[in-house]
């Protein structure tokens, strides 16, 4: 014969063997069978489909908290975003605008009156101190358009960028007879406004902190590498990578600072010996980072360092 479901499904406790209790699930229909009505049951173990469904449950749960506090978190980065916009304009304009008074006015000072040596030396340390100031204010401003621009990724020709670079610190480079080589590098996709940033901090960077009676000597080159190739632990053994080198001969660390260097406000030498905010290479690492890319630094004391920046090709 030939049973039809009576849509009758019940689930049940059962006792197995060993009299433990499992959830079964009890379907009954009803046959003819040589003129005789029959009822059939159905009985099937749904242990695991239990569990399964519970443990469904609670992922579903976790999901649904997890949605809520990535929902949380962007509302809190929005609004640290908006913070950071705020600030940027008090930074731009409300900082800024004391500071070139009291420099101004100190220079108008000492220019038209007449002190004691000492009292001129006072004066000239204000002046110093506000320079040092407004660098220090410009450079948090660098560091924060690079975490709150907008990344619009396009070709980027890296030799017309390093070329605008070199005309940015073109007085740095004359006075110090500095020698910039590259040649061939390639067009890589990214945010050229800070890849151009990358190149002036670097180029500055080895300009700076270049030894005395020795002039710059500044090579930039690139190559294509595979991630395996390269000793990093964010090297991703997958995919290929545009390697860029900046190599110069100057004064150089030694290695134990390599990752010390890219801290922000971390300097290596005193302010005395060599100016700066101690932000640059912060700046660096943080637009090397923008570009899912990493940044390896390799020194040696008195003969120079060298920056790889390793930046996906795809």
């Amino acid at each position: 014969g030939e049973a039809r479901v009576l849509n009758k499904t019940l689930e049940l406790t059962a006792l197995n063997k060993a009299g433990k209790e499992f959830p079964i699930s009890l379907t009954i229909s009803h046959a003819t069978q040589q003129g005789n009505k029959l009822f059939i049951a159905f009985v099937r173990d749904i242990t695991l489909e239990k569990q399964n469904k519970e443990e469904l449950i609670v992922k579903t749960q976790q999901l649904v908290e997890m949605n809520q506090s990535l929902e949380s978190k962007n509302i809190e980065l929005e609004n640290t975003n908006a913070e950071l916009n705020s600030f940027t304009y008090v930074a731009s304009h409300d900082l800024q605008e004391p500071l070139r008074k009291i420099q101004a006015f100190s220079k108008r000072i000492i220019e038209t009156e007449k002190f004691s040596d000492k009292t001129q030396d006072y004066f000239e340390r204000i002046i110093a101190a506000g320079g040092r100031m407004q660098n220090l204010i410009v450079s948090l401003l660098d560091f924060s358009r690079t975490s709150s621009t907008e990344l619009i990724f396009e070709p980027c020709d890296l030799n017309a960028l390093v070329e605008e670079s070199n005309e940015n610190l073109h007085l740095s480079i004359l006075e110090k007879q500095a020698i910039i080589e590259y040649g061939n590098l390639p067009t890589i996709n990214g945010v050229c406004i800070q890849i151009a940033q990358l190149f002036t901090n670097l180029i500055e960077n080895a300009i700076k902190y270049s030894r005395p009676e020795i002039k710059p000597h500044i090579k930039i080159t690139a190559s294509i590498v595979e991630g395996k190739t390269i000793e990093y632990p964010s090297a991703n053994n997958q995919k290929e990578y545009h390697a860029i080198k900046i190599a110069d001969n100057g004064i150089g660390f030694e290695q134990e600072y390599a990752n010390k260097i890219f801290e922000l406000f971390q300097r290596l030498h005193g302010k005395n010996e060599y100016s700066g905010t101690g932000i640059g290479l912060g700046i660096v690492k943080k637009i090397v980072t923008n570009h899912n890319g990493f940044i390896i630094a390799e020194g040696t004391p008195n003969k120079g360092s060298t920056f790889t920046i390793y930046i996906p090709t795809v």
